[in-house]
């Protein structure tokens, strides 16, 4: 039985997952803001004392944050890179002395890591 529960623990969260895949990958397609909290939750990892830093953005997303949050980054000594190996949702943030990487593998691997799941993104 306990066998039998832990087969199925697997299951839903293996549909969990990719529920949430496909639910993530449709917010990202149809919402050019969906980076912007992306972007300031990286901001928050890293803190005021790593400025200047380099924000490395899918050529869209970088587009798309320079027009709703180009100031606010500018004020902070962020500055916008467009980064063609990422793809939207996604960023990179070197700052002096730390860097997030918040692309989707990334940020998947550690979504998923607590419930014991080890698939890729891309899986």
């Amino acid at each position: 039985m306990g066998r039998l529960n832990e087969d199925l623990a697997r299951t839903v969260i293996a549909l969990a997952a990719d529920i949430a895949k496909h639910v993530t990958r449709a917010h990202i397609a149809v919402r050019e803001d969906a980076i912007l909290p992306v972007i300031r939750d990286a901001l928050a990892l890293i803190g005021e004392d790593a400025t200047p830093a380099r924000l490395l953005l899918s050529p869209d997303d970088a587009a798309h944050a320079e027009r709703a949050i180009g100031a606010e980054l500018a004020q902070r000594g962020c500055r916008i890179v467009p980064e063609p190996a990422l793809g939207r949702g996604e960023c990179r943030l070197e700052g002096a002395h730390a860097q997030v990487d918040a692309t989707l593998a990334t940020r998947w691997r550690k979504a998923l890591a607590p419930l014991g799941d080890t698939r890729d993104w891309l899986d």
